[in-house]
C-alpha cells in the first residue's frame, strides 16, 4: 500500500446529524463545507422527531424512511459521490439500531423491548398469598422464595417479579431484537427500503452498514423456558440475583452461575437472532455489517461473551464517545474503563482472519475537545489494533442548540476547521 496515496476508504469516517428540515440545495452546501476542511468520508444518521421526544426534540423532515427522506439521502450519496468522497450507511433513526424508530413498535406490539419488575405486596398476618395475575416468581426477606398459598404468622412484604414492556428513552418504546420476528421486521422496514433505493449501489460503491448499540433488554419472550432447557435448572430461583433487585450479594456458586448463565444465554439470543441474520442479509447483498455494542469497555453486560458477539461484525468497533480514552493522569489513560477495551474490537477481527476493526469517537467530549487529545486518542487504539475511525459529530442544523446536543461538533464555522485535514490525513 502507498501511504502517500491512501483509497478514500481509509479516510476517517463523519457521522453527519440530520436534525431539521433537510433539501436538496442544504446537503449539497454541507457537503461542500465537509470537503472544504479536508472530510471526505461520512455516513447520515438520521434524527427523527420521535428519537427523543422529551429528552432531545429534534425536528427532521421529511419523514424518516419516506421515499422523500431516501431520495434525499440518495442526493448526499451522489453528490458526495461526485467530489470523490466515500460514504456508508446507518441502520437506525437514531439509536440504539433494531427498532426502525418505532415503526416496528407500531406495526408489532407483542415486539416491544421487555424488561423484569417488580412489585411489592403486604401479606397480612394469617392471610393466604395468592400471586397477582402474570407473576413469574415472588420472594419473602429479599431471596426466599414463596408460592400460592404461604401465610405467615408475621406481616410480610412479598416482592413479585413480573416481565413487562419497557418505555426507553422518556416514551420511545423499543423492539425486543432478541426474537428473530423483530430483526426480519427490521431488514424489511430498513434494508430493504434503502436496497429499493440504492439498488445496485449497495454493494458496488456503497460497502458498510452501521449498527448502532443494539441490545436486548432484562427479558424476553420465553426466557425462563428456554433458560430450563439449555441448563437444566429453574431460573427463577435466582430472580433476585439475577436481576439485582436485592440488596443480597451474589455470594455462592450456584447465584453466581445463575447470573452468569442468564447473561450468556441473553449474548446467545441477541447473536442468533439480531447480529448473525442482519450481516447475512448484508453479505447477500455485497455489503459489510460494522458498528459496536453497549459498553465494551465495562465488559459487564448482557451481550455475555462479548467477542462472540463482535464477531457477528464483519469490522468489529468499540465506542469512545464517553471520554473513556484521555491524557494520562496519574499514569491512567482510561479511568472509566479497563485499558486494553480496544483490543475487544481488534482480536474479534484478528479471529475472523483480518485486521479491519473500527472505533466511534469523541461525540460528546466536549467543544474544548483538541487536535493533540484527539490525535492521542487515535494513538492510544491504533497501538491496540484499531484500523478505521469514525468521527462523531457534523449537525445539519446550525441555527438552534441542535447544533449544540453533541460536541465536538465539526462545522466549518468552528475553530481548528482549516487544520482538520492535517489531522484526517495523519
Amino acid at each position: 500500500m502507498d501511504f502517500k496515496h491512501l483509497p478514500i476508504q481509509s479516510q476517517p469516517v463523519y457521522t453527519w446529524l440530520w436534525n431539521t428540515t433537510i433539501t436538496k440545495e442544504g446537503i449539497r452546501r454541507r457537503i461542500d463545507e465537509m470537503y472544504e476542511c479536508g472530510i471526505r468520508a461520512f455516513y447520515v444518521l438520521a434524527e427523527p422527531e420521535n428519537f427523543r421526544p422529551t429528552l432531545r426534540p429534534t425536528h427532521l423532515k421529511p419523514a424518516y424512511l419516506s421515499d422523500e427522506y431516501l431520495d434525499l439521502l440518495y442526493e448526499a450519496f451522489e453528490y458526495a459521490t461526485s467530489k470523490g468522497m466515500y460514504t456508508w450507511l446507518y441502520n437506525e433513526g437514531g439509536f440504539p439500531s433494531g427498532n426502525a424508530c418505532g415503526k416496528i413498535r407500531e406495526a408489532h406490539p407483542e415486539l416491544a423491548f421487555q424488561g423484569m419488575a417488580t412489585r411489592p405486596i403486604i401479606l397480612h398476618v394469617g392471610e393466604i398469598y395468592h400471586p397477582t395475575e402474570g407473576t413469574m416468581a415472588s420472594f419473602v426477606h429479599e431471596d426466599t422464595r414463596v408460592y400460592e398459598g404461604f401465610s405467615s404468622d408475621q406481616e410480610v412484604e412479598i416482592r413479585e417479579y413480573f416481565a413487562t414492556y419497557s418505555c426507553c428513552e422518556r416514551g420511545i418504546i423499543r423492539s425486543d431484537i432478541a426474537q428473530r420476528r423483530t430483526t426480519e421486521a427490521f431488514l424489511e422496514l430498513t434494508h430493504e427500503r434503502l436496497k429499493a433505493r440504492f439498488g445496485d449501489h449497495m454493494g458496488e460503491s456503497v460497502h458498510l452498514m452501521f449498527d448502532d448499540e443494539a441490545h436486548i433488554g432484562s427479558w424476553t419472550q420465553d426466557l425462563d423456558q428456554i433458560f430450563t432447557e439449555k441448563y437444566g435448572y429453574d431460573m427463577r430461583d435466582y430472580f433476585p440475583y439475577i436481576f439485582r433487585r436485592s440488596r443480597v450479594d451474589c455470594d455462592t456458586d450456584l447465584k453466581r452461575r445463575a447470573l452468569s448463565d442468564c447473561r450468556m444465554l441473553c449474548g446467545e439470543l441477541l447473536r442468533n437472532n439480531y447480529f448473525h441474520p442482519m450481516r447475512e442479509w448484508l453479505n447477500t447483498h455485497g455489503m459489510l455489517s460494522t458498528g459496536h455494542l453497549d459498553g465494551e469497555d465495562t465488559a459487564v453486560h448482557s451481550y455475555g461473551n462479548l467477542l462472540s458477539i463482535l464477531r457477528e461484525y464483519d469490522v468489529p468497533g468499540v465506542d469512545v464517545i464517553w471520554g473513556q480514552i484521555s491524557f494520562p493522569k496519574d499514569g491512567v489513560c482510561t479511568p472509566k474503563s479497563y485499558p486494553f477495551f480496544p483490543r475487544v474490537a481488534s482480536s474479534a477481527a484478528r479471529q475472523q482472519g483480518h485486521d479491519r476493526s473500527v472505533s466511534e469517537c469523541f461525540a460528546v467530549y466536549g467543544a474544548q475537545l483538541t487536535h493533540e487529545e484527539m490525535r492521542f486518542i487515535v494513538n492510544y487504539q491504533a497501538v491496540r489494533g484499531i484500523s478505521q475511525y469514525n468521527f462523531m459529530v457534523i449537525s445539519y442544523d446550525k441555527d438552534t442548540p441542535m447544533a449544540h446536543q453533541y460536541r465536538p461538533n465539526f462545522l466549518i464555522e468552528n475553530p481548528g476547521m482549516d487544520c482538520l485535514e492535517n489531522l484526517n490525513t495523519y
